[in-house]
């Protein structure tokens, strides 16, 4: 069903007039119910974007409503509007879905950026929707995850795939570059032909250009016979240099006529070779911060970088860390013949609160380590060994680097701490001084690390 504007469930004509007034400014389409009977019978035939929902009808009580909404899978956001200023309430709402709660009375301005921000949330989600059904209902093969980022890089992979344009992958150690690079190759019209890794980091300086362009016999000492260099292994298909900020200026400046010119001249040949492959690079590092140092040509800066792709941290992709979990606790246990099925809430919860600093491959070690060292139908906390001193360690702030910068999340939750102590535990007024939804508040207390 198309969306079809907001609709506001209160049952007090005055207030539901005052609040249509105040959300005037947004452009939205309003639809009043004041029974909870006439709400249900009205999302019979309609799916608004927001539903601001008083939790106290005449006929019924909104949490009701928010349960249905939930239940019919209704593509909507839910904003809760109640006069109780009970923290259970208001944590029920939120478990039930409700994006954001309000106590009464109610601001103007808090009205508006709440709506505001559902409005923007239900977009996003839409957008997610779409970039997912022009990608087909699967993720290209070898990736897990379903988090808007995640979607959207999938869209750009497909995309890119059909050209030949050098493509430029950034992102931490661990979260899938190479992956993407495969991704890229396999849907592609290269996909029959080589696809060519290349670790640059791994190469010995003296050796980058008879490994890239290869040799002939006798080039140099050791050169005993004739080497096909890794750029004409991968003609015609795909030349992956990961970590391509290790190659030295040197290696650079062969790597940049290469891509000029698309021809090679082997160590100690005198004949050239034209070449036909197509170049993907990747980086944990800030390219252009290594460009500013001078420790990578900005010539070549700019033969790479033509269609750039960030792969998004695990701590930023959301739930994907308990999909991507439950897989290789899956993948493992049947590897080790145990009765691991699924993740226990107290694995969910230490998952979505540590800030994989290894992204995906430290995850999958620490999985592997839970599966051979345990056995059960369900994983927990317990079974799971996080490294010493990880971030979510407080008393080990001393021993790194800089112990005066906090991690990020312990900022957020001293902060939290701190504004509801001054409040006395009151969130929505914490939540107000924070400039925050109460109902984050709410998410942030209840994943928040033991």
């Amino acid at each position: 069903m198309k969306s079809d504007g907001l609709l506001l469930v209160e049952d007090s004509e005055s207030t539901a007039m005052l609040y249509e007034t105040w959300l005037g400014p947004l452009g939205e389409r309003i639809t009043i119910a004041h029974t909870g009977s006439r709400a249900l019978a009205w999302l019979e035939r309609h799916t608004p974007s927001v539903i601001l929902l008083d939790m106290h009808l005449p006929d019924m009580e909104g949490m009701d409503i928010l349960r249905l909404v939930r239940k019919r899978e209704l593509s909507c956001e839910v904003i809760v509007i109640t006069a109780d200023t009970s923290h259970l309430l208001a944590s029920r709402a939120v478990h039930e879905g409700a994006q954001d709660f309000l106590v009464k009375p109610v601001d103007a301005e808090r009205l508006r950026v709440s709506v505001s921000n559902a409005l923007r949330t239900h977009k996003l989600e839409h957008l997610a929707s779409d970039l997912a059904a022009q990608m087909g209902a699967a993720p290209p093969a070898g990736f897990c995850g379903s988090s808007i980022q995640m979607r959207a890089l999938y869209h750009t992979l497909r995309l890119v795939a059909h050209s030949d344009a050098p493509v430029f992958i950034s992102g931490e150690s661990g979260t899938g570059k190479e992956l993407c690079a495969r991704a890229i190759h396999d849907h592609g019209k290269r996909s029959k032909q080589a696809f060519v890794a290349v670790n640059c980091a791994a190469m010995p300086a003296e050796l980058v250009e008879s490994q890239l362009f290869g040799h002939v016999k006798g080039a140099f000492t050791g050169a005993v016979a004739h080497r096909v260099g890794l750029t004409e292994e991968a003609d015609g298909g795909t030349l992956f240099l990961d970590e391509v900020t290790e190659l030295t200026l040197e290696a650079q400046s062969k790597l940049l006529r290469f891509l000029q010119t698309g021809e090679i001249t082997p160590v100690g040949a005198s004949g050239r070779k034209h070449l036909n492959c197509r170049v993907v690079c990747a980086t944990n590092l800030d390219i252009r911060h290594q460009v500013e140092r001078g420790l990578f040509r900005e010539d070549l800066f700019y033969r790479l970088h033509v269609v750039p792709l960030t792969v998004p941290p695990l701590r930023e992709r959301g739930e994907d860390v308990l999909e991507i979990g439950t897989k290789l606790l899956q993948l493992n246990a049947a590897r080790e013949n145990k009765r691991f099925h699924s993740l226990g809430d107290s694995a969910r919860q230490l998952l979505l609160t540590y800030p994989w600093p290894g992204n995906i491959r430290e995850l999958e070690n620490i999985i592997r380590h839970a599966v051979v060292m345990h056995d059960a139908e369900l994983l927990e906390a317990a079974h799971i060994s996080l490294p010493e001193n990880n971030g979510n360690d407080v008393e080990g702030n001393a021993d790194r680097p800089h112990p005066e910068i906090l991690p990020l999340w312990q900022v957020e939750q001293e902060a939290i701490e701190r504004a509801l102590n001054l409040c006395q535990g009151n969130v929505g007024r914490a939540a107000e001084l924070l400039q925050v939804a109460p109902s984050t508040l709410y998410r942030r207390l209840r994943t928040r690390p033991p």
